[in-house]
């Protein structure tokens, strides 16, 4: 298990910190300064650096800002992220490798029938994955 120093860009409604790119209540995730939060499925995004995570929460949405954190790294660390959808507006995340990855992931998930691709999304440079991660200070607020 290795901690490393990481930054971690989060949506801020009334004053609590939550996933920017995940808003369904049933998987995001709420963080806390000072505790240790972990994803409900997949991985927690984050950065290795300073200046992806800002030029990320520039481009991504109003109300955000960006903590660095304390984090544990995910034994996988893809080069793609995938999200898929169900007709229930289920939202998964995951990560995939490579394309092999990714069509065996497909094949075992289980939705009825009703799953449905949105989107393949190349990773903005200096993303990382975690298996937790931990808000230690605010860097910057928008």
């Amino acid at each position: 298990m290795k901690k490393i120093k990481c930054y971690k860009v989060c949506r801020v409604e009334n004053g609590r910190y939550y996933s920017v790119m995940v808003d369904n209540k049933r998987y995001e995730i709420e963080y806390k300064v000072g505790r240790y939060v972990k994803p409900k499925v997949g991985s927690i995004f984050a950065f290795s650096n300073l200046e992806d995570a800002k030029e990320f929460s520039d481009t991504i949405r109003e109300n955000t800002t960006v903590f660095e954190c304390e984090g544990v790294l995910s034994k996988r660390q893809p080069k793609c992220a995938v999200e898929v959808c169900s007709n229930k507006d289920m939202y998964l995340y995951w990560d995939c490798s490579d394309e092999d990855d990714f069509e065996q992931f497909w094949e075992e998930l289980d939705c009825s029938g009703d799953a449905k691709l949105y989107e393949i999304m190349d990773l903005i440079d200096g993303t990382i994955f975690l298996d937790k991660v931990k808000l230690l200070k605010e860097v910057k607020s928008v």
